[in-house]
């Protein structure tokens, strides 16, 4: 570098084939002009040889300058998929909150209606009793119990699926069939729920039949 170059004015100085210096030796030194270089030999061997280390030196940076530009990039895309990471886990957080509140409302809603169908059965079996014809009731009965058992089994399996989700290989697939088995279980409720209040329809007539007030 620089002081390879001064080493070497100071050889041409000594044997006197060289008056200009190649170096200003004041507090900011600065490399002279081309022109002003020595013209013999030396001179020029020693501009080859800074110009050669300028090369290196060059290139050095630019490696250096390529280096570090890969450094960020690569430290932009980890903390990126640390944001992405975050977020999938915030967003994964809410999706098992909201079905946790989703299925302890169906499960309760599951729970009063087989209570309701199991007081409607002990009201028809008193009316079969007193000789009133209960068949039609019993079918619908048998209808109502077999929504609430399949909305009972959809529930469970959206619980499994849902477990699932974390590890799933496809979390969007498997979060549409959690849906899904949701969607059935809300209906098979409701299904149910209309059948429960088709039966204490007929009730109430045969009730009214019997000359008896039927209890809720």
């Amino acid at each position: 570098g620089v002081a390879s170059v001064i080493v070497a004015q100071d050889t041409l100085r000594r044997s006197g084939k060289m008056v200009t210096p190649l170096v200003d030796m004041s507090p900011n030194p600065r490399f002279l002009p081309l022109h002003r270089v020595p013209t013999d030999g030396r001179g020029e061997n020693i501009l080859e040889s800074f110009q050669g280390e300028r090369g290196v030196l060059r290139e050095n940076m630019r490696e250096n300058f390529q280096e570090q530009r890969q450094g960020q990039r690569q430290n932009m895309q980890e903390q990126r998929e640390e944001v992405r990471t975050k977020i999938r886990g915030h967003v994964r957080e809410r999706v098992r909150a909201h079905f946790a509140r989703l299925t302890r409302r169906i499960q309760a809603a599951i729970n009063r209606h087989l209570k309701l169908a199991n007081r409607i059965e002990q009201r028809m079996r008193m009316l079969s009793s007193s000789g009133q014809n209960i068949a039609e009731a019993d079918s619908r009965l048998v209808s109502a119990r077999t929504e609430l058992a399949n909305a009972q089994t959809a529930l469970n399996e959206a619980a499994r699926a849902e477990e699932q989700l974390t590890a799933s290989a496809t979390p969007r697939e498997q979060f549409q069939t959690v849906k899904w088995l949701v969607a059935q279980a809300v209906t098979h409720v409701r299904n149910a729920h209309r059948t429960l209040l088709s039966i204490l329809g007929l009730v109430r007539g045969l009730h009214a039949g019997a000359g008896e007030s039927p209890s809720p």
